[in-house]
């Protein structure tokens, strides 16, 4: 007995691809994950690039702060090489206590 084809069923058989095409799938979650993943640098670019320049500015405050602590070279005396104690100066000994009176026990002297 043959089968009888509704109007409808050729519609839909209308729009199935030839069975020689091949239609690949299209998949939209490689797209956010290549979104997420060039958000990820930039976001990254910018965090290293406010803390290079966070550090910048804290390095030009320093520097500004060491020069203007420095007398003038027209009155500052003959300099004497202490390159080779590596930039310490030497303090006599004495003593000192360290502490308080009436602090917790472990901050007596």
């Amino acid at each position: 007995m043959p089968s009888i084809l509704h109007y409808s069923d050729l519609l839909f058989m209308s729009q199935l691809p030839h069975p020689s095409e091949h239609v690949r799938p299209k998949y939209i979650w490689p797209w956010f994950v290549l979104a997420a993943f060039i958000s990820g640098i930039l976001l990254a670019a910018l965090w290293f690039w406010g803390e290079l320049r966070k550090v910048q500015r804290i390095r030009e405050s320093t520097r500004e702060g060491a020069y203007s602590a420095l007398p003038s070279a027209t009155s500052r005396p003959k300099a004497v090489s202490i390159s080779w104690t590596n930039g310490m100066v030497w303090i006599p000994g004495g003593s000192f206590s360290m502490g308080a009176e009436d602090g917790q026990p472990d901050e007596k002297p």
